[in-house]
């Protein structure tokens, strides 16, 4: 039998429990305008077990998240990305 998988919220580390109500964040290209639209799904297994979705455990983490994406375009906000270049 596998170990069921382990995730933490992108924006603020914390680790997700069977109960929690999680949003799962994945940016699609707009080919149109060479640009990106963001799309906020609920919590999904299939889903969030793709490398390009990124995990939020809530609305402060996705206002985070909406905000850091605006910026840069990327799904991944400094703190996780130093956290994962040091690993």
């Amino acid at each position: 039998m596998r170990a069921p998988e382990v995730y933490t919220c992108d924006v603020c580390g914390v680790q997700k429990r069977e109960t929690n109500d999680w949003l799962s964040v994945s940016a699609l290209p707009v080919a149109e305008t060479n640009g990106s639209r963001l799309i906020v799904s609920t919590w999904d297994p299939l889903e969030v077990a793709r490398g390009d979705v990124a995990h939020i455990c809530g609305e402060n983490c996705l206002l985070v998240l909406v905000g850091w994406w605006a910026q840069t375009r990327t799904l991944k906000p400094p703190s996780v990305r130093s956290e994962s270049a040091r690993a």
